[in-house]
């Protein structure tokens, strides 16, 4: 009999049976210096383990631990650092086809190519992201079971703390420029809170011409091209809004 053809879930609802949900970038190139992510969802995800961070040591016990006892306390050194990420996939089909994400994943590891992968907290608090091998094995089972497969990606390189996706934004909080005044094309840092997601910095109603959110407390914008001399205000926009304090700037 055909396979069922079911919806993807609502946008932002993983199928995930627990607080952990996962992402794998099907842009990446383990050959490419640079690219832009694209992040899809891995849907049907259960027992998804964000697994820890485990260190490796030395012994560098020396007799300057000795108390006054004459015991020689031990005493190591982490040398080294290495991270796994693993879960088991449930099979379903999306729109007649296989689930784009888990897809992604058993093609790069029956091809032997690294992925780029994030997991984060559905709470909006913890998320990681890092590069690793992907071991993908399919499972057996009855006839009238759905097809299943256990995954695990082993770290190459470090488990990097990242912004949770997920996490609800506030609203940008621009306090200070500098400088205060200049021409088209004056670099001006901005200062302040919760710029990382900004979308939008204008001066008065002109987009800015160039901006780059260097932190979330720090943005470099350009005066930008054609905008009229006098105060031009510079306003920071993003997901959840415009901010309100606005920085005071005059164009020369």
């Amino acid at each position: 009999m055909p396979a069922p053809v079911l919806t993807p879930p609502t946008t932002g609802i993983s199928k995930t049976a627990s607080r952990w949900r996962m992402s794998v970038d099907t842009a990446y190139n383990p050959a490419a210096s640079t690219w832009t992510p694209t992040w899809v969802e891995v849907y049907g995800i259960s027992n998804l383990s964000p697994g820890t961070v485990d260190y490796s040591t030395v012994d560098d016990t020396d007799y300057d631990g000795v108390d006054g006892s004459g015991l020689v306390w031990a005493s190591n050194v982490k040398v080294g650092a290495s991270w796994k990420l693993s879960g088991t996939h449930t099979t379903k089909v999306y729109g007649g086809a296989r689930d784009p994400g888990a897809a992604f994943l058993e093609d790069q590891s029956d091809a032997n190519v690294a992925v780029h992968v994030r997991w984060f907290d559905r709470q909006g608090v913890k998320a990681y992201e890092g590069y690793g091998d992907v071991a993908w094995t399919g499972s057996g089972g009855a006839a009238t079971d759905l097809s299943s497969a256990t995954f695990e990606v082993t770290g190459k390189g470090p488990r990097t703390t990242i912004t949770n996706p997920v996490a609800v934004a506030s609203v940008p909080d621009a306090t200070s420029a500098s400088p205060t005044t200049g021409p088209v094309g004056t670099p001006v840092t901005i200062t302040g809170t919760n710029f990382v997601g900004v979308t939008s910095v204008k001066f008065g109603a002109t987009n800015a011409g160039l901006f780059d959110v260097v932190s979330d407390t720090q943005i470099k914008a350009t005066v930008p091209v054609g905008i009229a001399t006098g105060s031009q205000p510079i306003k920071v926009t993003n997901a959840a809004g415009d901010d309100s304090s606005l920085v005071a700037f005059t164009v020369t």
